[in-house]
């Protein structure tokens, strides 16, 4: 982790190893999450923007996961159904990330 510029994957607990991101390479993290859910810049009160550029692809859940409340029954969910990525939001964030 602490050689890479560009980190991106789903919300979850890798992401706690962003904390080991060099803020002298301006790293740059794409994070897929729910639009309704956490994300791991608001689980630790936006800290990520102090050592990395930071941006938030949200994904859209179908109803039938949407009705979960726990981590573990989403998850569980997710395992039988397909999330949606809007491909104009990834479009929007790619010429940032490769300026």
């Amino acid at each position: 982790m602490h050689l890479s510029k560009i980190v991106v994957g789903p919300h979850g607990g890798a992401f706690s190893n962003l904390i080991f991101l060099d803020p002298a390479k301006k790293p740059k993290v794409i994070e897929f999450c729910p639009l309704s859910g956490k994300t791991f810049s608001k689980l630790f009160n936006n800290t990520i923007e102090t050592f990395a550029e930071y941006y938030q692809l949200p994904y859209i859940l179908p109803p039938e996961v949407e009705k979960e409340t726990s981590g573990a029954e989403i998850i569980n969910a997710l395992k039988h159904v397909d999330s949606t990525i809007d491909l104009s939001e990834i479009k929007k964030v790619l010429p940032l990330i490769y300026k």
